[in-house]
């Protein structure tokens, strides 16, 4: 009788463990979701923080308008317009540029990496695409050479950011901020 009644004692005990594992288990995965950051959000608070600083741009409804014209002056388009990122290392992926490209070197790309490994990949296409960028804009003027000279590059874990824009070392702390 007593060993029966000690392997009920067991078996409640274990069962009870593992409601308690699995509530830890949940609790980890709420945690890592909620560490999880939407791109489309991030892209949204650096855009607006981007229209606030420049007089001539409002973002409205998704879009950088120039105010002076009353039309998009740059498109959102989607990380696969840049020829050096391998789709299968991204989860989501922003491209912000010129409507008209001409000798402005504007260019804002927000990304999250499927992984560890896949940032690191990101991170050297993103250099790449810096190079094309330092190439395409040499000799285009003080403006451009300093716009992509200031470009700054930024990994937060899984979340990278290219930005060659006006003030990109606060774009870039904003980015840092944000994702954290």
């Amino acid at each position: 009788m007593m060993k029966k009644f000690g392997l009920a004692v067991l078996i409640t005990l274990t069962l009870l463990g593992c409601g308690k594992v699995e509530e830890k288990v949940d609790k980890m995965i709420t945690k890592e979701y909620e560490k999880m950051v939407d791109v489309a959000d991030i892209l949204d608070v650096l855009l607006t923080h981007i229209a606030d600083k420049n007089r001539k741009l409002s973002f409205e409804d998704g879009e950088l308008i120039d105010t002076e014209l009353g039309i998009p002056k740059y498109e959102i388009t989607s990380f696969e317009e840049i020829e050096h990122f391998n789709p299968e290392e991204i989860v989501d992926g922003y491209v912000v540029k010129p409507v008209v490209e001409t000798d402005n070197p504007h260019l804002l790309i927000v990304i999250a990496a499927n992984g560890k490994e896949d940032a690191g990949s990101v991170n050297k296409a993103m250099q790449k695409v810096l190079s094309d960028q330092t190439k395409a804009f040499h000799g285009k003027g003080l403006r451009a050479h300093h716009l992509v000279n200031t470009n700054q590059i930024v990994r937060q874990g899984n979340y990278l950011i290219y930005a060659t824009w006006e003030g990109s070392e606060e774009i870039s702390h904003l980015f840092e901020r944000y994702v954290k």
